[in-house]
C-alpha cells in the first residue's frame, strides 16, 4: 500500500511540474469530413476564448516529440511570429473521414512560431492555402 501512495505522490509531482513548465496544454481534434486525406493542410485556430499567454508550442503528440509549424495571424491579415490569439497551424496529415489530434502548449519561454512561408504556399499571386482542397475542404476542430 505504501508503494502505491509513493507512486501516486510521484505522479502528482510530475503533473505539477508539467503544469509549471507548460502552463496549459490544449488538445485540439481536427476532423476531416472529406473522402480524401488532407496533406500539409493549414488550419486556423482562434484561441481568444482560452486566455492563452504570449508564447505557444504546437505538437503532433502529447510528448511533443514532433513540433508543428504555426504562425500568429495579425489584424492586417499577415501571419508571423508576433503573438496574437489566432494561429494558423500546418497539419501534416488529416486522414479521409477521420481525425487528427494536435496539442498546443501554452506558457512557453521561447517563441516557437515561424514565418508565413513555412505555413502557406506562394505563387506569382501571393500566399495561398494548400492546393489539396482549392479552398473547399473546411475541416472542423474541437478543444478538449
Amino acid at each position: 500500500m505504501e508503494g502505491v501512495k509513493a507512486i501516486s505522490r510521484i505522479l502528482l509531482v510530475i503533473l505539477f511540474l508539467i503544469g509549471i513548465c507548460f502552463g496549459a496544454i490544449y488538445k485540439v481534434t481536427i476532423s476531416n469530413p472529406n473522402s480524401y486525406d488532407l496533406t500539409n493542410y493549414q488550419v486556423k485556430i482562434d484561441l481568444s476564448s482560452y486566455g492563452v499567454s504570449q508564447y505557444l508550442k504546437v505538437c503532433s503528440d502529447l510528448s511533443c516529440s514532433s513540433t508543428l509549424n504555426f504562425c500568429y495571424e495579425q489584424s492586417n491579415g499577415e501571419c508571423n511570429t508576433n503573438p496574437t490569439s489566432v494561429i494558423w497551424v500546418k497539419v501534416p496529415n488529416i486522414p479521409a473521414n477521420g481525425r487528427t489530434d494536435i496539442y498546443i502548449f501554452d506558457g512557453e519561454a521561447t517563441n516557437y512560431a515561424t514565418t508565413i512561408s513555412n505555413i502557406f504556399y506562394y505563387n506569382a499571386y501571393g500566399y495561398y492555402l494548400t492546393s489539396d482542397c482549392s479552398y473547399a475542404c473546411f475541416p472542423s476542430f474541437s478543444f478538449s
